[in-house]
C-alpha cells in the first residue's frame, strides 16, 4: 500500500494549525509529538528552524541535506496501518521543492490562505519578531508562485473559521479519507465557533499561583535495577514523576510505581535513536501540567544535597528568589562537569541532538547558573553496555555530521567517542575540527585539551604541546592546558619549559592562583587545577632552588592533592541525604 504524503503550508497566523489539527483528528499521522498547540512535529520543526534562519529566512543548510532529512523523517513515520502521513509548518513553504524531491511528486499540498495584510497584523500582535512584514511577504511570495497546482488544495482562513464542517468535508474528499463519525465531529470541534474571550495583555514577568511545583522527567527502557534508586533520590522533592516508556520489557514500571506512587504519570514513545525527540516530548508533557520547573533525570543518575543544612524549603526559596534564571545546572559529584537539570516552565528551550543532546533557544537568550549544594552521581555502565553505547553514538554522530558538517558540538562528541574506543587518530581529527569550528570558547578549548591527550597516547608530544597553546589562545581559563604543556616538555627533558609552563598552570589554578574566580561549567580536569603542576616541579631540575625547590614542590603537591580530594569528598560523601 502506497502511503500518501501531505504538507500543510501558509504564512504564520494563517489558520494552518487548525487545518493540521483537523487532519490529526481525521486520522492522518501529522508527526506527533507536537510543538505546543501548533500541531507542528517537534523534530521536524527544529530542523526547519535550523535550515531557515528566523527571522531573516535565509537558507542555512544546502538543499541536498534538507532533502535527505525530509526523506528520512517521512520514512520514520511509516507504519503498517498508516495511509496518510503529513506535516505542517510555515517554514515548509520554503521547502516545497525539497518536499517534492524527498516525498515524491505525488505529495499533496494544502495552503491555508489568509490575506497578506491580515496575517502581517496578526503576527505583529504576537511580538515574536520585529520584522513581521518581511517574514510574511517572503512566505506569501513563495505561496503565490506555487499555487494553484495539480494535487493541491487552497482553504481560506475565513472559511475555516466560519464553516468548519465544509472544510472537514473538503479535507476528507481531497485525501480520500474514511473517518468515523466521531472523528469528523472532533475535527469540526477544532474550530471555536463561540466568540473568543477578551484578550488580556501578558505581564512582563510571569506570575504563578500557589507554590513552586517540580515535575521530574525520566526516559526509561528496561532498567528495573536502576530506576528505583534514581526515583528514590528525588521523589520526596518533586510533585510529579513523568516517565517516558521508550520500550520497557521488564519490571521497570512496577518498580517505578512502588517508589513514586500517585506521583507517577506514564507516556510512551517508539524509540528511534533520538534523545532530543524523547526529551522534548518529556518537556512538553511537563509544560502541560501545573509544574513551574522540569527536573531532568536519567535512570543511572542520583541527585542529592551536599549538606544536611540544605533542605527542600531552601531549594524552593532559591528557585523562587532567582527569577532571572531560566536553567539551573548541577555539578557531578567529582566536580568534573555540570549538566542541565532544572528548566523553568513555560520555556522556549528545546533539546537538540540525537545523542549528547543539549538545550538551545532559537528565539531568545537565556540565563543559566550552577545550582549550589546539589550534585549528581552517575552509575558506571558495565563494559558491554558501554561498548554498545559508544558504537551507537559513533553511528548516530557520523550520520548527523553528513548533513550538518559544521556542527562543532557533534564533532567534539565524535572525538570523545573515538577516544573511548581507543581510536586516537580519528579522535584527534574530530577534536581539531571542533576547535576550528569554534562552537564556544569552553568547548573549543577543551577539544584542544582532549586532542592533546590523544596525541600523548600516540607519543606525539610536540603536537600535544601545539594543541595546548592553541587551546589557551581560545580560552585562557584552562590551567589543565598549561599543566599538560609542562608535562609534555618534562617528558622531552626540556625542563626550563616544563618549569615555566607549570608555574603558569599554578597561577591559573586553585591552590595559589586565580582558579576560584573562573566560572567554567563544562568539562574540567581538576588534577591540572591542583596538584598536577607541582608534580612536574618536584621532579624537574630547578637551577634557582635545587633540591630544596624540589622538596618544596613535593610538599605543595601533597597539600594540593589533599585539598582536591577533600573538596571532592565533601561532594561525594555517601552520608549526605538524597533530595
Amino acid at each position: 500500500m502506497e502511503v500518501q504524503p501531505v504538507a500543510v503550508v501558509g504564512t504564520y497566523r494563517s489558520g494552518s494549525s487548525m487545518i493540521a489539527a483537523m487532519l490529526h483528528e481525521l486520522g492522518v499521522d501529522m508527526g506527533a509529538p507536537f510543538w505546543g498547540n501548533y500541531y507542528e512535529p517537534q523534530d521536524l520543526a527544529q530542523s526547519l528552524r535550523r535550515w531557515w534562519t528566523e527571522p531573516q529566512l535565509i537558507a542555512a543548510e544546502p538543499a541536498s541535506n534538507r532533502i535527505l532529512l525530509l526523506r528520512q523523517w517521512f520514512c520514520n513515520r511509516l507504519s503498517a496501518d498508516c495511509k496518510v502521513v503529513g506535516a505542517k509548518h510555515p517554514l515548509l513553504t520554503l521547502s516545497i521543492n525539497d518536499l517534492m524531491r524527498a516525498w515524491g511528486p505525488h505529495t499533496k499540498l494544502i495552503w491555508s490562505r489568509r490575506e497578506l495584510d491580515d496575517s502581517i497584523q496578526s503576527l505583529k500582535r504576537t511580538d515574536w519578531w520585529p520584522s513581521s512584514e518581511n517574514i510574511q511577504q517572503q512566505l506569501w511570495t513563495k505561496l503565490a508562485a506555487t499555487f494553484p497546482r495539480q494535487g493541491s488544495l487552497i482553504i481560506d482562513f475565513e472559511e475555516t473559521q466560519n464553516a468548519p464542517v465544509v472544510v472537514v468535508e473538503k479535507l476528507v474528499d481531497f485525501l480520500k479519507l474514511a473517518p468515523s463519525p466521531e472523528a469528523v465531529s472532533r475535527a469540526v470541534s477544532v474550530v471555536r465557533t463561540n466568540p473568543p474571550a477578551p484578550k488580556v495583555p501578558l505581564p512582563k514577568t510571569l506570575t504563578r499561583s500557589g507554590r513552586t511545583r517540580i515535575a521530574c522527567t525520566v526516559l526509561a527502557g528496561s532498567c528495573e535495577e536502576l530506576i528505583g534508586d534514581a526515583l528514590e533520590s528525588v521523589v520526596d522533592w518533586v510533585d510529579q514523576v513523568l516517565l517516558i516508556d521508550t520500550g520497557i520489557e521488564d519490571k521497570t514500571l512496577d518498580v517505578a510505581r512502588a517508589v513514586a506512587g500517585s506521583k507517577l504519570q506514564l507516556a510512551t514513545l517508539n524509540w528511534s535513536d533520538d534523545f532530543a525527540k524523547a526529551r522534548n516530548l518529556a518537556l512538553e508533557l511537563a509544560q502541560q501540567t501545573d509544574a513551574t520547573w522540569a527536573l531532568t533525570l536519567d535512570t543511572d543518575e542520583r541527585l542529592r544535597s551536599t549538606s544536611d543544612a540544605f533542605t527542600f524549603h531552601q531549594l524552593i526559596e532559591l528557585l523562587e528568589t532567582h527569577d532571572d534564571v531560566d536553567l539551573w545546572l548541577v555539578e557531578s559529584s567529582d566536580g568534573q562537569y555540570s549538566k542541565e537539570r532544572l528548566i523553568r516552565l513555560p520555556t522556549t528551550l528545546q533539546w537538540q541532538g540525537r545523542t549528547h543532546e543539549a538545550l538551545v533557544s532559537k528565539h531568545q537568550q537565556y540565563h543559566r547558573r550552577v545550582l549550589p549544594h546539589l550534585v549528581f552521581d552517575e552509575i558506571p555502565k558495565p563494559p558491554e553496555a558501554m561498548r554498545r553505547k559508544l558504537e551507537r553514538d559513533h553511528r548516530i554522530l557520523r550520520e548527523d555530521l553528513k548533513w550538518s558538517p559544521e556542527n562543532g558540538r557533534a564533532w567534539y562528541y565524535l572525538g570523545q567517542t573515538l577516544a573511548n574506543l581507543l581510536q586516537h587518530e580519528g579522535a584527534i581529527a574530530a577534536f581539531d575540527r571542533c576547535a576550528s569550528i569554534h562552537p564556544g570558547h569552553e568547548l573549543a578549548a577543551w577539544a584542544c585539551y582532549m586532542g592533546a591527550k590523544c596525541c600523548v597516547e600516540l607519543g606525539l608530544l610536540d603536537e600535544a604541546i601545539s594543541r595546548c597553546g592553541i587551546g589557551l589562545s581560545i580560552d585562557a581559563c584552562f590551567p589543565e592546558l598549561a599543566w599538560m604543556s609542562g608535562w609534555c616538555y618534562f617528558k622531552q627533558q626540556n625542563f626550563q619549559q616544563a618549569v615555566a609552563w607549570s608555574h603558569i598552570a599554578i597561577s591559573l589554578g586553585c591552590v595559589e592562583g586565580i582558579g576560584e574566580q573562573f566560572h567554567r561549567i563544562g568539562f574540567r580536569d581538576l588534577v591540572g587545577w591542583y596538584e598536577g603542576p607541582y608534580d612536574v616541579l618536584r621532579f624537574s631540575p630547578i637551577p634557582a632552588g635545587g633540591t630544596e625547590a624540589n622538596a618544596a614542590a613535593s610538599s605543595k603537591f601533597e597539600q594540593a592533592a589533599a585539598l582536591r580530594k577533600r573538596k571532592q569528598k565533601q561532594q561525594s560523601s555517601a552520608s549526605t541525604p538524597s533530595l
